[in-house]
């Protein structure tokens, strides 16, 4: 569910690890892809190949100490307890679940956690963090055979015959 606060703020039930955020002040959310790119003799260049890279997201958040909000019941503290369990989150190493207004993503770590304060933030804290998909390599698994089998556009192979060597693309 989210909440709009006139047209800026989203009240959502984002989530970073087990820290629920009172409000998303801004999300975005990048894809980014690899291209290659392969000259031939002519100079001309070509790409036949798209590699995903790991999905990146910036959240601006805000938690209060706020005796009600829309993610249940908190009292005083309560912000200086979510600073506390962020920075452990980032310090712990290990990946956990990003839930965001608009998807929800496994295998996150932060790349980047600050947490900027100033005369209005009173009894909040208000964060940004910059977290990026961790990539499982080795994990013979068959959603990881997928996500690989996703990022893999076609492949060249080498087939000889009669003494040539010439290559076949597999879409």
């Amino acid at each position: 569910m989210a909440l709009s606060i006139l047209g800026f703020a989203t009240i959502t039930n984002a989530q970073i690890g087990t820290v629920v955020l009172d409000v998303a002040l801004s999300e975005e959310h990048k894809f980014p892809a690899q291209l290659t790119e392969n000259p031939v003799e002519d100079g001309t260049v070509f790409t036949d190949h798209v590699v995903l890279q790991p999905t990146r997201i910036q959240i601006e958040g805000r938690i209060s100490d706020a005796t009600q909000s829309l993610s249940g019941f908190r009292g005083p503290g309560a912000a200086a307890d979510a600073f506390k369990a962020l920075v452990t989150l980032q310090r712990s190493r290990e990946t956990f679940r990003v839930i965001t207004g608009t998807a929800t993503y496994d295998n996150m770590m932060f790349e980047e956690l600050s947490v900027p304060r100033g005369p209005l933030d009173g009894r909040s804290i208000r964060f940004n963090a910059v977290l990026k998909e961790i990539l499982v390599v080795g994990d013979n698994t068959q959603t990881n055979r997928d996500r690989i089998a996703d990022n893999v556009k076609h492949t060249a192979l080498a087939v000889r015959s009669n003494g040539l060597v010439t290559k076949q693309a597999i879409v």
